[in-house]
């Protein structure tokens, strides 16, 4: 999400194959933003002999999540999105935990920042879910049934070498985890009301980001043109 790299230095964390943490730094200027959400993407240039997995996440066309009722989800579908849990995000390795929800609407307008300060509104999808701070900008997942069992492969981006995961779910990226929707609550002391102090409550009830949202970010030309570059750099080097 925007407001974690707005103004401020931000790094990226990844394991590489052994489960060891390795930290990039990226400034305000690496990073392209959306417009109208609070989508933020950053190219990631790392050393050649860098030894990780790329995974795929596999999302549908835009027309997968039509505007409500015509979409092929319901309320009451099962989600799920990953993130971190500081008590236990891992010393030298990322160790993320997955939350689980269902959709509680597939499509609603709702005011969300867009960065530190403007707010816009956006069409979106309404989950009921359990999150904590920090989890903005988490991917969020939509369950759909195989019919038999599904071979997905993780890649060497290196050597070419494939790693099998076989799965009869199918797990859809959906969008990415904006935030939820807080309530001011009155705060009491011994039964009494306290005048002009309120807090915010997680009502439970948050907001993701359409899939084609990311898509329109990628699509940025900034980004085009550096897909085009590292093509052509790739393309050399073969020949």
């Amino acid at each position: 999400a925007i407001e974690a790299i707005d103004r401020r230095a931000a790094f990226i964390r990844i394991n590489n194959k052994r489960g060891v943490a390795a930290d990039y730094p990226t400034t305000e200027r690496d990073w392209v933003c959306a417009e109208d959400t609070d989508v933020g993407v950053c190219p990631l240039r790392m050393n050649k002999e860098a030894s990780y997995w790329a995974y795929p996440l596999p999302f549908r066309p835009p027309d997968f999540l039509p505007t409500y009722p015509e979409s092929s989800i319901l309320p009451g579908h099962p989600i799920f999105f990953v993130g971190l849990f500081h008590p236990v995000a891992g010393e030298n390795s990322v160790q993320a935990i997955v939350r689980s929800g269902r959709i509680a609407r597939p499509s609603a307008v709702a005011e969300i920042y867009v960065n530190a300060t403007d707010k816009r509104k956006v069409r979106c999808h309404v989950i009921e879910a359990l999150s904590w701070g920090g989890e903005s900008g988490s991917p969020v997942f939509v369950y759909e049934n195989a019919d038999d069992v599904l071979e997905m492969s993780s890649v060497d981006p290196k050597t070419g070498e494939r790693q099998a995961l076989n799965t009869q779910m199918r797990p859809t990226l959906l969008g990415m985890f904006h935030g939820h929707f807080r309530l001011p609550q009155d705060v009491k002391a011994n039964g009494e009301q306290i005048r002009g102090v309120k807090v915010d409550a997680n009502t439970g009830i948050g907001v993701v980001i359409p899939i084609r949202h990311i898509q329109d970010t990628l699509m940025d030309k900034r980004l085009v043109a550096d897909r085009r570059q590292i093509g052509r750099a790739s393309c050399r080097e073969r020949v």
